[in-house]
């Protein structure tokens, strides 16, 4: 979807961050009064209510200020009547504060929600976020812009309760000179090819790994010991990381 100015279903899917998502927006647009007019008059309906919106995302440096000021800029000029009120946290105290929000019965309209963080069945069960199903069918909003599994992550039950604002896959890069030296042909350029399996890979790294009595001088492989990364290697391997109930 290409536009000069975001819509607000434009805001709600790149308002957040990586792994990370919006809540709430989707329902917070004010909706027209109806008609009050003296009876037999052509009464014009009031204006809708000024709403303010607090949106919350953690920050690492002054540029995601700036790129987040703006979403909030954009929005509010395609949106008159709605305020969007930025409330930037520092990175190392984010998850503190949202969860002291919600402990308080005051949780932000929008922010930045990691499921690393907040499982999204306990989001879903705990009721933690709105359910905004209803209102992607409202503005016929097309889920199909996202991958099937980037949107699966935050569903449960049927039900969406966020939407991705990107998706973080996980790649593989690899030295062309040091598996040249070692005479190994490099990892296949088609994700659909099956011959390059496990054992191969492990006989690769196997190859290219120096070492210097016991100590290793070159790596085959460097692992992310990160969550997502982690986690690729368990699901690729016919793992998981919750029981499936």
């Amino acid at each position: 979807m290409s536009r000069s100015v975001m819509s607000r279903r434009s805001f709600l899917r790149n308002s957040a961050i990586a792994t990370a998502v919006l809540t709430g927006l989707a329902a917070c647009a004010p909706a027209a009064a109806p008609s009050t007019g003296a009876e037999g008059g052509d009464g014009a309906a009031p204006a809708a209510e000024a709403v303010t919106l607090t949106f919350i995302c953690d920050i690492i440096n002054e540029g995601h200020v700036t790129v987040r000021n703006k979403w909030a800029e954009e929005f509010m000029a395609a949106n008159p009547g709605i305020t969007v009120d930025h409330q930037p946290v520092p990175g190392a105290d984010y998850n503190t504060k949202i969860q002291t929000l919600f402990a308080a019965g005051t949780p932000p309209d929008m922010y930045r929600y990691l499921q690393e963080v907040t499982p999204i069945i306990t989001v879903a069960e705990k009721n933690l976020h709105l359910q905004i199903d209803d209102y992607v069918a409202r503005d016929g909003y097309d889920l199909t812009a996202f991958r099937p599994d980037a949107i699966a992550l935050y569903q449960w039950d049927g039900k969406t309760f966020a939407l991705p604002r990107d998706y973080g896959n996980q790649n593989l890069y690899y030295n062309v000179d040091i598996l040249e030296e070692a005479g190994v042909t490099p990892p296949p350029a088609d994700w659909n090819d099956t011959e390059f399996t496990f054992d191969v890979f492990l006989d690769m790294l196997l190859k290219v790994t120096k070492r210097d009595g016991d100590r290793t001088t070159q790596w085959g492989f460097l692992v992310n010991r990160g969550q997502r990364p982690w986690a690729s290697w368990v699901y690729s391997n016919g793992g998981a990381l919750v029981h499936k109930d």
